[in-house]
């Protein structure tokens, strides 16, 4: 690996060329620009699909019998909890083991019910503004399922590039691929 002191030469030559330099400038004043607006962070597509589902779509809250969760928390930091869902009724597992643990960097949760299927969520923060999610779902007779999904979130947007069932092993790059890109405009408007 090349040493700070062998590096000060292309450094100077980059910093002292006119056209590096014509864009550096324009790059700040641009960023000024958008900072003297004053512009929120307008949250994640992920986050707005969320909110629709839970307040609009009521077919997460109606279901046809009885449910009974037992969770145990066992710390608050770092958290980690179990849970034990008991269920009767149509389209709902009798059982489900639940695990979860969290951080302030880290977020893992995973699911396992009594036909089998194992589902998992594994989140990292990079930073304050840099995350990286996986969720895996396997179950027996069933769609497997990978999704990836890398999400920044700056002062003023939000982007994400996320990637459901990626292969590079079928002769080529299969799978869905989806960008998003989330921007405030005005103090309340948005759009992406």
């Amino acid at each position: 690996m090349a040493s700070a002191a062998a590096l000060d030469p292309v450094k100077t030559a980059l910093l002292s060329n006119p056209i590096a330099s014509v864009l550096g400038d324009a790059l700040n004043s641009f960023n000024e620009r958008r900072a003297k607006l004053g512009l929120s962070n307008p949250g994640t597509i992920e986050s707005l699909a969320k909110e629709v589902q839970r307040d609009v779509f009521l077919n997460n809250y109606m279901f046809t019998g009885m449910r009974a969760d037992l969770t145990k928390i066992f710390s608050m930091a770092p958290l980690f909890q179990v849970s034990h869902q008991f269920a009767m009724g149509e389209r709902i597992n009798p059982y489900t083991f639940a695990a979860m643990y969290g951080t302030g960097k880290v977020f893992c949760q995973g699911n396992l019910d009594n036909e089998g299927s194992l589902s998992g969520r594994f989140n990292w923060r990079w930073s304050d503004k840099f995350v990286s999610k996986s969720q895996l779902s396997i179950s027996p007779g069933g769609q497997d399922m990978a999704q990836f999904e890398h999400e920044y979130t700056g002062n003023d947007f939000s982007a994400s590039l996320k990637m459901l069932n990626p292969s590079y092993l079928e002769g080529g790059v299969t799978g869905i691929y989806i960008g998003s890109y989330l921007q405030s405009v005005t103090p309340k408007l948005a759009l992406g």
